[in-house]
């Protein structure tokens, strides 16, 4: 008794048989750029090996002064290294440069201080690009985003003096009413 196998259902049997084994190679190929990194998920775009981080100093208010800082640290030295920040419409520059560029060796870091004001209660992207130019005139960036939502300006309560017994002063501030309830 033979197990006969038209030509036809040969083909096919070949031709998935194939397509799993192409497959297989595919998926063990971990290296394989733009495909597949080695646990299966898309593979990311190489990052450039300098560190961004921006903080602030003082309240997020609008109309209120606020220092913003921009830290960055190259992970490799190089001879070349250039900083920028671009303010949204709404952010005024009050003082500090917005640019920088020179030499940082590995793990040295620099740091942009400007100070700003919100002139809009909208929230609000400040951006950040640092680019190392490597030997041969080639660059690499990497890019960061601070978010400002400045609120409106709060109202400064208004201080009462009364006089207590004995004549001392004292100092009041009025109960401010929130919100009615419907």
């Amino acid at each position: 008794m033979g197990l006969e196998i038209s030509k036809k259902n040969a083909w096919t049997i070949v031709k998935r048989i194939t397509a799993v084994l192409g497959f297989a190679a595919v998926l063990s190929l971990p290296s394989l750029p733009g495909l597949f990194a080695g646990n299966g998920g898309p593979e990311k775009k190489p990052q450039a090996p300098i560190a961004l981080g921006f903080s602030t100093e003082g309240a997020i208010m609008l109309g209120s002064p606020l220092t913003v800082m921009l830290t960055v640290t190259p992970l490799i030295a190089s001879e070349s290294v250039s900083v920028s920040i671009l303010l949204p419409d709404g952010l005024s520059l009050l003082e500090g440069d917005i640019t920088w560029s020179g030499p940082l060796e590995a793990d040295q870091s620099h740091i942009l201080t400007i100070r700003v004001r919100p002139e809009t209660a909208a929230s609000l992207e400040v951006k950040a690009r640092a680019a190392l130019t490597r030997p041969g005139g080639s660059s690499i960036s990497r890019h960061a985003v601070l978010t400002l939502d400045p609120g409106p300006a709060k109202p400064k309560p208004r201080l009462r003096e009364r006089r207590g017994p004995g004549g001392d002063s004292i100092l009041e501030i009025p109960a401010q009413r929130g919100p009615k309830n419907p």
